[in-house]
């Protein structure tokens, strides 16, 4: 089943949807409402269940599950007359037009076989004659008691992004979290013990008052917090935020308060939103005391949030963790009661019986159908041809005409694909002062063999030319007329037969746009070659635009050999194109052809260097590395030559992996190709991404891995070089000697954390060597100053030891 169409069938699928999501939210409100409901997660899960069921009224599938109820007569009028359709169709229209408009609807909600009782025909040639696609579009209008609750409904969407907008920038400059610092610590030992893979970025700043996240997986904490905190509360405060990550609660938030503003006729979806947002303040409040020292630990650091907070607006796009006052003495009493009574949990099998409860409910919704119709578009196509048949100027019963459905299918498939079905479309133009050229093709054209003419054009296709200026104003438009090609001509916008002068400026239109945009530039070439040679092709692509360049550059190739001389030629005229797309595209197939003499290459690379995008010149030279190995010196030089004008550090990156995923055969490549990587990125974070993946590609070289084991040297970040490090020792099976050499590098770097970090995941993936755990003990005991990590090292010694 598709969506309705018809305005009528239209009102009656959204009342469908208004109200069965009453009877579902008000359902669930209500058992909330009597107690019925009592433990925390089984509420949860009933109210997202039912936000997710009154959505599934919006699926056209839903229907094929429920009973219809057919409203009677009186209802029918009404809704007619309630619905209207926003660009009525004219007065004066044929019948023929009628009959269109109508099959179109009617013809995409049933099914041809279900009407086959019907008995009247229809004038074909009477239809033949009309304007199918007219008649389709002027049906396909959007119903007027859609219209102001639309504009409503995206004002409500855009405010709403704009609030976001202001919420985030009210934070102002949220500063990182030093990972050194107590606060980092906390989350980093919740993350790891809730086995908690992404680690969240904690920010702070002084512009909030309570602690927050965002659907961005931020934790922002304010500045208070940090200073002087008791630790056992920051744990608190920091697990409780982390809850809220871990549950999706900012992305939840995020889309209920859309669904609220897209969906404001229903306020129950406002309800929805306020309960589970709640809702989950409890759920983090739960996690936070199953994660903390205590649960009183968590209620102090909510009681502390609160007494921060001030009587200015706090933002709304994170969860804050005390902003509703209102809720704090039933939080915090909950808090304290757990130190005595466990929090109450709901089996399994009782919430997913709730949710599945819920959905069938949805799905057993009645639908609403128009009495004494088998679909609602049927009934309400052929009220309106009636009506508008009647009050088509005769009146007469001459101009009703019947509609056998067994004999339309054709016909409304055909208006689909005119009336419905979008055409590609193409706009070449060139402008000088006021003189401007435009040829906009649209849908299927084909060109004559030698391309200065049209030969056919496809139905709903069509071809325009038009050249204006001070002196000039005509246009051409080619166009398919019942099988058959057609044109129309007009000069200073009448329209008029052509004459001689006219067909000159048409063959001169026609080869501006097949020389300039490229079109059927195989066939121009193959003709020019036929008629002349390869100087007479070059000396045509002296007349071309840049756009064209690339197209007949790569006809050319593809259809002669070229030798040095023309293929010097070629590229002095490439060198002329503005466009950087179009200068990659065409000098690619040059990078590709094998044996290129050093003045060649030369020539290339003098053309390319102006290239001002990163990624253009990345995905050129990618190209160049597919067919040329960099094992050979000229080629390497020409790689290393044009490499150095990509300034972006992400190009950089993209652009060696793909040289080591292709041409790193050989050591020496390798080396090359490092030794590159190391002066020519300077993010710690890119170059690092770089390691990584390098020793993940060749895990089975020890001197690939002793050679990225080197490479961490060159990261400055501590916490960079934490993380490519421990993914070496996870992805690749060290021997002893790279065991070494990763724990001594360890000890150039500064932080006593992410040095200690190290050193544990070492601890606990070496193998059973002690030289390899004198070397550790050695690290930690020269390079960790604080003593609260050398605490943390000594505790996963101990571990290691007695495993």
């Amino acid at each position: 089943m598709t969506l309705p169409m018809d305005p009528t069938e239209l009102l009656l699928y959204f009342a469908r949807f208004f109200i069965g999501s009453s009877v579902l939210l008000g359902g669930v409100w209500l058992l909330e409402k009597f107690n019925i409901l009592r433990n925390r997660d089984l509420t949860d899960i009933a109210w997202k269940a039912a936000v997710i069921a009154s959505f599934l009224l919006l699926l056209p599938i839903s229907s094929n599950f429920a009973a219809k109820i057919e409203l009677n007569e009186q209802t029918s009028r009404y809704i007619d007359g309630f619905v209207t359709i926003s660009a009525s169709p004219p007065a004066n229209e044929s019948a023929a037009v009628k009959v269109m408009r109508d099959i179109t609807t009617s013809q995409l909600e049933l099914n041809s076989s279900a009407s086959t009782n019907s008995t009247a025909t229809f004038n074909n040639t009477a239809l033949n004659n009309t304007n199918p696609q007219q008649s389709a579009q002027s049906h396909w209008q959007i119903p007027s008691f859609l219209i102001i609750p639309g504009l409503l409904a995206g004002l409500a969407l855009l405010a709403l992004v704009l609030t976001y907008a202001a919420a985030v920038r009210s934070l102002g400059a949220r500063k990182r979290v030093n990972s050194d610092h107590q606060a980092f610590r906390l989350l980093f030992d919740i993350c790891d013990k809730a086995d908690i893979k992404a680690t969240p970025y904690l920010t702070t700043t002084k512009r909030i008052d309570s602690p927050l996240c965002l659907p961005t997986g931020e934790i922002c904490l304010p500045q208070w917090a940090l200073d002087g905190l008791p630790d056992h509360e920051l744990r608190g405060l920091i697990a409780h935020e982390v809850a809220h990550l871990k549950h999706h609660d900012p992305i939840i938030l995020l889309i209920l308060h859309a669904l609220t503003r897209l969906f404001f006729l229903q306020p129950l979806f406002a309800v929805a939103q306020k309960r589970l947002a709640d809702l989950a303040e409890f759920a983090a409040d739960e996690w936070a005391a199953g994660h903390s020292d205590n649960p009183k630990s968590v209620a102090e650091a909510i009681f502390t949030c609160a007494k921060q907070i001030t009587n200015k607006q706090q933002p709304q796009w994170g969860l804050a963790m005390a902003r509703d006052k209102s809720k704090l003495r039933a939080r915090v009493d909950r808090l304290l009661d757990a130190n005595e009574n466990q929090f109450k949990t709901t089996a399994s099998w009782a919430k997913g019986a709730v949710a599945a409860t819920l959905i069938a409910s949805a799905l057993s919704i009645p639908a609403l159908a128009l009495s004494g119709s088998i679909g609602s578009s049927n009934s309400s196509s052929s009220s309106s041809s009636s009506s508008s048949s009647s009050s088509s100027g005769s009146g007469s019963g001459s101009d009703r005409v019947k509609i056998s459905t067994s004999n339309t299918g054709d016909i409304s498939a055909d208006a689909r694909a005119r009336g419905i079905n979008g055409q590609y479309r193409s706009t070449y133009h060139r402008e000088d002062g006021d003189h401007k050229i435009k040829v906009v093709k649209v849908g299927l054209i084909s060109l004559s063999v030698d391309g200065n003419s049209v030969s056919m054009v496809l139905p709903d296709s069509s071809l325009s030319l038009s050249e204006t200026g001070k002196d000039i104003d005509r246009s051409i438009k080619f166009t398919n007329d019942n099988g058959k090609l057609a044109l129309s001509f007009k000069r200073d916008g009448v329209k008029q037969s052509m004459g001689a002068d006219d067909k000159q400026w048409l063959d001169t239109m026609m080869l501006d746009y097949l020389r300039n945009s490229g079109a059927n530039a195989n066939d121009r070439i193959a003709k020019i070659l036929k008629q002349g040679d390869v100087e007479a092709v070059l000396e045509e692509m002296t007349q071309i635009a840049s756009r064209g360049l690339s197209y007949y550059s790569q006809a050319l190739l593809e259809a002669r050999k070229l030798d040095e001389r023309q293929t010097q030629r070629l590229i002095k005229i490439l060198g002329t194109i503005e466009s950087d797309y179009d200068m990659r595209m065409a000098f690619t197939p040059l990078l590709l052809i094998e044996n290129q003499s050093d003045a060649v290459l030369q020539d290339i690379m003098a053309a390319v260097k102006k290239i001002q995008s990163d990624y253009e010149m990345r995905m050129l030279l990618t190209t160049m590395l597919t067919s040329r190995s960099l094992d050979n010196e000229e080629t390497f030089a020409t790689f290393l030559t044009l490499s150095n004008s990509i300034q972006s550090d992400y190009e950089m990156r993209m652009l060696l992996m793909s040289a080591i995923e292709t041409n790193a055969k050989s050591d020496d490549n390798l080396k090359n190709i490092m030794a590159l990587a190391k002066k020519r990125i300077q993010s710690d974070y890119e170059l690092r991404v770089l390691i990584s993946g390098v020793a993940k590609l060749f895990k089975d070289s020890p001197e690939t891995i002793n050679m990225t084991i080197e490479s961490l040297k060159s990261l400055e970040s501590d916490y960079e070089f934490r993380v490519a490090a421990m993914s070496i020792i996870q992805d690749v099976e060290l021997e002893h000697d790279a065991w070494l050499k990763i724990i001594d590098t360890i000890s150039q770097m500064g932080s006593d954390y992410e040095t200690t970090e190290v050193l544990l995941h070492i601890l606990s993936n070496m193998p059973d060597d002690q030289n390899l755990l004198d070397a550790v003990i050695e690290v930690a005991k020269n390079n960790v100053g604080s003593e609260y990590e050398m605490k943390r090292f000594n505790k996963a010694l101990k571990r290691a030891s007695k495993s």
